[in-house]
């Protein structure tokens, strides 16, 4: 490899290293900063919301007058 080539990888490797040491960092910062439920107040949360479903409440079908088109 040229003295270049060889420059440029370590540049692009110390560039990921840095950007994915970066990453974990912001991470970790974000999950710190995220509000802790107690085992009660996630009790009370099951109890309350119960799992979801993922069906759809309601369905609407709506039709535009000005070119028919239905959505």
């Amino acid at each position: 490899m040229t003295t270049a080539t060889l420059k440029r990888n370590i540049t692009r490797m110390a560039r990921e290293s840095v950007q994915e040491a970066v990453r974990a960092e912001m991470m970790h910062l974000r999950a710190s900063a995220l509000p802790l439920v107690s085992a009660s107040e996630q009790r009370e949360i099951v109890r309350k919301y119960k799992k979801p479903t993922h069906e759809a409440a309601r369905s609407v079908r709506a039709s535009f007058l000005s070119n028919g088109l239905d959505v």
